[in-house]
């Protein structure tokens, strides 16, 4: 059962462009991309203490107390970047690059030379907007514009950086056409200035330089993917171009605007060579590669009347219901062409219903050593307020409010739950070009199982309990009611407190169609769930929700995976408040 129109969707100086999306960021507002607010003092102030919100806005924020402030970073920073923004926080072994120690790395974002509110305006940027290809998320649309800029005085303040007030600009001059002169010529500095090096031939990160970059302080660092399209510095090209020339601090990328840059017969700048860089490293971006809302979104379930179809992810109808990209982020970063998560919701006057859809060109049918199936999750805020992303962590001082409820949905499960599959596990054949798997109970088109006579390498310990000790350990996960459920209701009281819940408790269906190289999910659940820890939905409050994927072939299994910062689950388009 095919939907119709459901298919296939970077030794310093010589070592360029490493993270080209490691930005400078510029004192001109309208490059910041994203940044929540324009400093400067309002009459009658200390330096600082108001925020001029940007220019189509009139209002003024005021900052949040001491205490608010120092909430949201435990709340929301110092499971990262620890307490005392050192990098050490108790989610930051399970994320590379680590996250930034603000004590001792230089900040990679703000202009070299720039004024404090230059400086705060690129912190507050990276804040709202999250850094993409990293693990750090977005918080615009989830924390208020005073937040964020308190949250920006405290890197400074850890920081203890005396920030100079003269600040010094840099005049990019007039963006010249990207004519194909021009983007030949930036072909030629490519190669010239030793971008390749770094960034390889077509963009990728896979330059000879690129395995063994370091930063400042001897942490490993990955070359940028540029043919990603998405840029550490920000979105657009003046970001990129500033990131050229100032280079990225901290970092192999040294500053190039010394070799780019020049005055012409009048004594101006002359900045077409980087203007060049930029349009010729634009067009490594791979055709199709789509870009998410980093965080805020509001994801909004459709009301549904008649909703029997909704358990088919194969549906047309599901094509029909309005969609939201979700921006997701790399915990363990690796070169990646899935950056974003379509998700659609709706309702119906029993159940919530979820559809998750993303591109895979494999499909990853099996668990086993060194072997991990595709998987799907959503986190829920069961109290509706914002926790923090880590599964509600657990910090001195930081005790969670309220559990986070996970669904769960692994492809392994999936095809157990509808087909009667010999343990332990097995392999299946790879599917042809434009093959349709329907993961449905009573489809027929499943996987064709490999058997043993066909050269299916059978697991010579699958009986041998020292190799089974999940099970052994009754693990709940691991029981076989577990393992043949395709989707699974968990919750988590802190890092590392995630549990399954009681079998009683699991009332969460799941089905999943995998179509030339597409995933589509579904989950469903009723609005009040069987467990005393489920979020209970009511229409008037919008629920925090994050996701996050998990790609067998890219070795995706456990906390190594791709994340989204918070999201809203609209209920009620009318009268939902977060």
């Amino acid at each position: 059962m095919s939907p119709a129109g459901f298919g296939g969707l970077l030794t310093f100086l010589v070592l360029n462009l490493v993270i080209l999306g490691y930005a400078v960021h510029t004192t001109d507002p309208a490059a910041h991309d994203g940044a929540v607010a324009n400093r400067t003092p309002s009459p009658g102030s200390n330096q600082g203490d108001a925020i001029v919100v940007p220019k189509q806005a009139v209002t003024q924020v005021d900052l949040p107390t001491n205490e608010r402030v120092d909430r949201a970073w435990l709340e929301h920073c110092a499971a990262c970047h620890g307490i005392d923004g050192r990098g050490d926080g108790p989610a930051a072994e399970q994320l590379f690059p680590r996250p930034r120690d603000f004590k001792n790395s230089p900040l990679r974002f703000a202009s070299t030379g720039g004024s404090r509110f230059d400086v705060l305006a690129a912190i507050e940027g990276t804040i709202g907007r999250g850094v993409a290809r990293s693990a750090m998320p977005g918080f615009h649309g989830v924390l208020s514009e005073s937040e964020i800029a308190g949250l920006a005085r405290k890197v400074l303040d850890l920081r203890g950086d005396a920030v100079e007030e003269a600040a010094v600009v840099l005049d990019l001059g007039p963006r010249p056409p990207f004519s194909p002169e021009l983007k030949a010529r930036g072909r030629h500095l490519y190669a010239a200035l030793g971008c390749v090096t770094c960034h390889g031939e077509t963009g990728r990160g896979d330059g000879p330089a690129a395995e063994n970059l370091r930063d400042s302080v001897g942490r490993p660092l990955k070359a940028a993917d540029l043919a990603s399209g998405l840029f550490k510095s920000g979105q657009n090209e003046a970001s990129l171009a500033r990131t050229i020339l100032k280079g990225v601090p901290g970092t192999p990328m040294a500053a190039y605007e010394a070799a780019l840059v020049r005055p012409d017969a009048n004594g101006v700048n002359d900045t077409t060579d980087a203007w060049a860089l930029v349009a010729y490293v634009r067009d490594f971006r791979r055709i199709g590669a789509e870009v998410g809302e980093a965080s805020g979104a509001r994801i909004v379930a459709h009301r549904v009347d008649d909703g029997a179809w909704l358990a088919d992810p194969g549906s047309v109808r599901w094509i029909g219901l309005r969609g939201t990209a979700i921006e997701v982020h790399p915990l363990w970063q690796r070169v990646d062409d899935l950056h974003a998560l379509t998700v659609r919701a709706a309702r119906t006057a029993s159940e919530v219903v979820l559809c998750f859809e993303w591109q895979d060109a494999t499909i990853d049918l099996v668990h086993g050593e060194a072997r991990w199936p595709d998987g799907v999750a959503v986190m829920l805020a069961a109290d509706g307020k914002v926790p923090p992303l880590p599964m509600g962590v657990s910090l001195p001082g930081l005790e969670p409010s309220a559990p986070v409820n996970v669904w769960h949905w692994r492809a392994d499960r999936q095809i157990r739950a509808i087909a009667d599959l010999p343990d332990p596990w097995v392999d299946f054949e790879p599917p042809a070009p434009g093959e349709t798997f329907v993961f449905v109970p009573g489809s027929t088109q499943l996987p064709r199982l490999i058997e043993p006579n066909e050269g299916m390498t059978y697991d010579a310990h699958a009986d041998d309990s020292s190799f089974r000790t999940a099970r052994v350990a009754e693990n709940v996960s691991s029981t076989s009611d577990f393992s043949r459920s395709p989707a699974v209701e968990a919750v988590a009281r802190g890092f590392g407190t995630l549990s399954p819940q009681p079998e009683s408790d699991q009332d969460l269906a799941g089905a999943a169609v995998w179509s030339n190289g597409t995933w589509r999910v579904v989950v469903r659940r009723p609005w009040t769930g069987r467990g005393a820890d489920d979020v209970k939905f009511d229409p008037a409050v919008n629920v925090p929700v994050a996701f996050a994927l998990w790609n067998g072939a890219k070795g995706d299994r456990a906390g190594v995976k791709q994340i989204s910062g918070w999201h809203w689950l609209v209920l009620d388009e009318t009268g939902g408040k977060p």
